[in-house]
């Protein structure tokens, strides 16, 4: 991500087990942790956040939006080499919560 944050500052707090751990590759892509729900099977808080800056209580400042306000996510994705299939099937979620 670029503009005011981006994960090539990420702080990657992650945890050791249950979300596993927060990584950031040499290009600044953080690895995406997963779930079926917002805290299920594990809390979203430290590993799961878009972005790891400027932390105050449980919130990272850098994942805050205002009413009306947008955030772009470029994604890198790791396919088996060679790749078979066509990948055409399949969700992609994002949750979120108001505070």
């Amino acid at each position: 991500m670029n503009g005011a944050y981006n994960t090539k500052q990420d702080l990657q707090n992650g945890r050791a087990s249950g979300a596993g751990t927060r990584n950031k590759d040499p290009e600044g892509y953080v690895n995406i942790g997963y779930g079926i729900g917002f805290n299920n099977p594990h809390p979203f808080y430290d590993g799961y956040e878009i972005l790891q800056a400027q932390q105050v209580g449980p919130y990272y400042t850098a994942n805050i939006l205002a009413p009306g306000s947008e955030m772009a996510m470029t994604f890198k994705l790791s396919l088996p080499e060679p790749c078979t299939g066509n990948f055409d099937t399949g969700n992609i979620y994002f949750w979120g919560e108001a505070i």
